[in-house]
């Protein structure tokens, strides 16, 4: 590890018991042979764990020289199981400029999300105001179509399905729909185009799903 990340190892191990259990604390190392994940606290927040590769913000920042930035707050990312985190970022340097780690802080948000959704409900707006294929801060720890296809795949394990995706009965495609709804799979940027051609069904028929929730 270089010696400058050493300081910021025992302070990443200090935010880490100092924050909640929706909360992760990560540092990465962004020089060397194995540039990856060297300290992570509550990992179960992103999925991840020591040795983890970098993420494809890290990676953009260690390939941006042209950013001098000292750190990015408050942008949305997405972990591997698809829950919508609320991340900020501090960026190690050297006297060059050199980026040689990133200590990141990230919150679960996915459930004051879902709660948002319950108080729209209960306003009485539509669906179709409350799915969203998200905005351009969101940025992905894993690829979207991986998160669409876990979920979707641990959704049909649930129902005891073994049928694919694309050949579901209309009632099992309801189901799923609705769940990646619960689950805020909608929030993600692309996903309605994106769960549309993994089931083969078309955009305006994820919509038309929504509204007959009652899960």
């Amino acid at each position: 590890m270089h010696e400058k990340l050493k300081f910021y190892l025992d302070f990443a191990e200090f935010l880490g018991k100092s924050v909640d259990k929706n909360t992760e604390v990560v540092l990465h190392e962004t020089v060397g042979d194995n540039p990856g994940i060297v300290y992570i606290y509550n990992g179960y927040v992103s999925g991840r764990q020591v040795g983890a590769p970098l993420s494809e913000f890290s990676q953009e920042m260690v390939n941006n020289k042209e950013d001098h930035s000292l750190y990015r707050v408050n942008y949305a990312t997405v972990a591997n199981d698809g829950s919508i985190l609320r991340s900020s970022s501090f960026f190690i340097r050297d006297d060059d400029n050199t980026l040689l780690g990133i200590l990141c802080i990230n919150s679960n948000v996915s459930q004051y999300l879902q709660l948002s959704e319950q108080l729209r409900e209960l306003a009485g707006l539509s669906f179709d105001e409350e799915v969203s294929d998200g905005d351009d801060t969101q940025i992905y720890l894993t690829s979207a179509k991986d998160v669409i296809l876990e979920n979707i795949q641990s959704i049909l394990t649930d129902m005891n399905v073994n049928t694919p995706p694309n050949r579901l009965t209309a009632a099992e495609k309801q189901i799923v729909i609705n769940v990646l709804h619960k689950r805020g799979i909608f929030n993600l940027k692309g996903s309605v185009a994106k769960v549309a051609a993994i089931m083969c069904v078309s955009e305006p028929t994820i919509y038309r799903y929504l509204p007959k929730s009652n899960l």
